[in-house]
């Protein structure tokens, strides 16, 4: 994925909200486009051989950047804050009679994309995994994963 776009990318290279580090994200889109290319090529050998193994690429890159840029889109509310914890270790997330705010973790954290500085939340992880079951060959390729399933 966008790994620019994480919290605490975006903290250490000073990135406003709302933004992600190109450079980082240039590096993970080369590192994408290589492994396409080398599964491409895999797979191309391995039908020549035995017919029967596919290697699916899975472009989470795009659904998740899609989704950090217009989270509201998908119903969520922040996309900037780590629900839980802050920007840098140690992360600690509780709720007591001394916390702060970098304690304490956030009310609802299915209104969030970034659970903490560098994981998201469940509800991101179901919005990217439904458009990987069913998406069309931009975001699986050969086939989407519930082709998988029905074979």
């Amino acid at each position: 994925g966008p790994l620019g776009c994480i919290p605490f990318a975006r903290a250490l290279n000073l990135i406003p909200a709302g933004k992600c580090s190109e450079q980082v994200n240039q590096i993970v889109r080369g590192y994408n486009m290589k492994l396409r290319h080398s599964l491409g090529t895999l797979n191309s050998e391995l039908r020549s051989e035995d017919g029967n193994t596919t290697f699916v690429y899975a472009n989470s890159y795009d659904l998740f950047l899609k989704l950090v840029l217009n989270y509201r889109q998908f119903g969520l509310e922040n996309a900037d804050k780590p629900c839980c914890g802050g920007y840098f270790p140690p992360f600690t997330c509780f709720k007591g009679p001394n916390q702060n705010s970098s304690q304490a973790a956030c009310e609802d954290r299915s209104k969030f994309v970034f659970w903490d500085a560098y994981h998201p939340t469940e509800a991101a992880n179901l919005i990217v995994a439904k458009a990987l079951l069913d998406g069309d060959q931009t975001v699986a390729t050969p086939f989407n994963i519930r082709y998988l399933n029905d074979l």
